[in-house]
């Protein structure tokens, strides 16, 4: 649950009646809030918390005993603790109250705060931790995804403080105030947002609190911020001293992770130097310009080339040719000599043979139109068979 800057506004009736809540709370730039694990091989994973904290707002949580929880992350709490004894301090990343708030008018203002001010006491109240975190992980075997814890340590209470810590029996010393953040992780939750889960006091030490809490920033994650001085570094995260991961003024982030100053000092086109363009035409000039060494200079036209004359009309064509490849293989001369010879003698043999066929042919012819002789006459001569030349 989170409290805005408006918590006043909405409980008026409450606030008018003690002055302690116009301490907003703050997020602590010198607080440290980011933390860095190595496991045995040497990867370092890295949990940055700032994104968690409550400029201005407050986280709020209870317990089943009436207790209430006023707290943040990286930084302080919106509540000031001005109860009716002295408190060493009023103000811290946590704070413990509970009970009802005293009457207060502008004739019973009966408590200082830290700046000497005479103001309405606040309910009973303790400061449950201040100053740095000691930081440790849940499982020392799982940095990334294991769970993360950060404790405050409180102060020792004030002489008049009427709810002083049990002794300790084995050191002989008050038990100290301490309060812990107990973070699960949880990827699947967005950036920079924060679930808690519960708050308890421990069951066997007293005065010792935890806060239950679930966030994507209770994981570990191993940057890459080599050589990188803005930009993501893989984690959620950025790179560099900037909280957003942004360049000083005048410089823009490359792709790479470094900070560029673009340079178009005499440049009215072209490239910049850091990815961008110089000039008012991203880079490029006007119609009838080009871009020459970062200048726009009016463009040249180059001559055009006459064509070739087509070929004439009358020309003939170049004659044929075949390429013949010589016989030097002794086997390749003798196989087409001998080769051509066989041919030779076949189409020859095949061409005498279908020549005698046909006049053989031609004479049956002749011989069956000749007409039948008479019984009655004698025989014709036969013909002979014989042609002219023929032995």
């Amino acid at each position: 649950m989170r409290v805005p800057t408006l918590f006043c506004a909405v409980f008026a009736l409450y606030c008018a009646s003690r002055t302690a809540m116009a301490q907003f709370a703050t997020c602590d730039e010198e607080y440290e809030c980011t933390y860095q694990a190595s496991t045995v091989d040497d990867i370092t994973f890295s949990f940055d918390l700032r994104p968690l904290c409550e400029q201005g707002n407050t986280y709020l949580v209870n317990d089943s005993t009436g207790h209430n929880y006023s707290f943040n992350i990286c930084g302080t709490s919106s509540f000031e603790c001005v109860p009716s004894w002295t408190n060493v301090y009023q103000t811290g990343v946590a704070v413990q109250y509970w009970g009802d708030v005293p009457p207060c008018n502008a004739n019973t203002t009966n408590c200082t705060d830290y700046r000497g001010e005479n103001v309405c006491c606040t309910q009973d109240c303790q400061v449950l931790g201040v100053g740095i975190p000691n930081w440790s992980l849940k499982d020392p075997k799982n940095p990334e995804t294991g769970g993360l814890l950060i404790t405050h340590i409180g102060v020792p209470p004030s002489d008049d403080d009427p709810f002083w810590c049990p002794w300790n029996p084995n050191t002989g010393a008050m038990y100290e105030r301490t309060i812990t953040y107990d973070f699960k992780c949880n990827y699947q939750m967005p950036f920079g947002t924060l679930n808690i889960l519960g708050v308890a006091e421990n069951a066997t030490v007293p005065c010792q609190y935890t806060i239950y809490l679930e966030s994507f920033h209770g994981c570990g994650c191993s940057p890459n911020c080599a050589n990188k001085n803005c930009g993501p570094d893989g984690c959620g995260y950025t790179c560099g001293t900037d909280l957003y991961g942004l360049c000083p003024d005048e410089y823009t982030c490359l792709e790479d992770g470094i900070c560029c100053k673009p340079d178009c000092n005499g440049r009215s086109c072209g490239a910049d130097g850091c990815g961008g363009h110089c000039g008012d035409n991203a880079g490029t000039c006007g119609i009838g310009e080009t871009c020459s060494q970062n200048q726009c200079v009016p463009t040249v036209s180059s001559p055009s080339n006459s064509p070739s004359a087509p070929p004439s009309a009358t020309s003939s064509p170049p004659p044929p040719f075949v390429v013949v490849k010589p016989l030097t293989d002794p086997g390749s001369v003798a196989g087409a000599f001998f080769g051509g010879l066989f041919t030779a003698l076949f189409v020859g043999g095949v061409g005498n043979y279908l020549y005698k066929r046909k006049k053989g042919y031609a004479r049956y012819t002749a011989f069956a139109a000749a007409p039948a002789p008479s019984p009655y006459t004698a025989a014709p001569a036969a013909p002979s068979t014989k042609e002219y030349g023929e032995l």
